[in-house]
């Protein structure tokens, strides 16, 4: 099947929110994404989209929304766009070479109301950036990746990020 004929009857979607709800309703079982050992089909991957956009509509994030997002090519990166795209917020991808410096000066400029990041890689902390960015904007929530939380807020976040990794 050439890349036109796959893409017959997808390349008219008005949304990315309709690409994604013709093409699970289309090839439900067919993989759309690999990532190490871990394969996630197009039908799971909506409705790992419908669980997560769940999860941020209920932490407050709809239409309009800024959220900022700091993570690797992972699969919960793929979700996160399908269900921000769901709930129609804007979205602002950042690059996980960002510090604090560039993170900062985006969340502030962007006026995000979520960062979104993973609780740690490369080596690097990035909770605890997300935390200073939020300590230092207010109305600034994070939604930080990671197994460990303690408090109230934490758990919600927690929450919303089980939704994400949940097949």
């Amino acid at each position: 099947m050439s890349g036109g004929d796959a893409m017959r009857g997808f390349d008219d979607a008005p949304s990315v929110r309709a690409l994604i709800e013709r093409r699970a309703a289309a090839t439900p079982d067919r993989v759309m994404l690999h990532e190490g050992d871990r394969v996630t089909t197009f039908g799971e991957y909506a409705a790992m989209v419908d669980r997560a956009a769940a999860g941020l509509h209920a932490m407050g994030i709809g239409e309009g929304d800024h959220v900022s997002w700091q993570l690797p090519t992972w699969t919960e990166s793929a979700v996160l766009v399908g269900a921000l795209c769901r709930l129609g917020a804007v979205q602002n991808p950042m690059l996980p070479i960002y510090r604090y410096r560039e993170v900062s000066f985006i969340a502030a400029q962007t006026g995000c109301k979520l960062l979104v990041t993973p609780s740690s890689w490369g080596g690097f902390d990035y909770a605890g950036l997300a935390s200073q960015v939020a300590g230092e904007q207010a109305g600034l929530e994070t939604l930080v990746r990671s197994e460990e939380h303690t408090s109230e807020l934490q758990s919600r976040l927690h929450l919303v990020c089980r939704l994400l990794l949940e097949k």
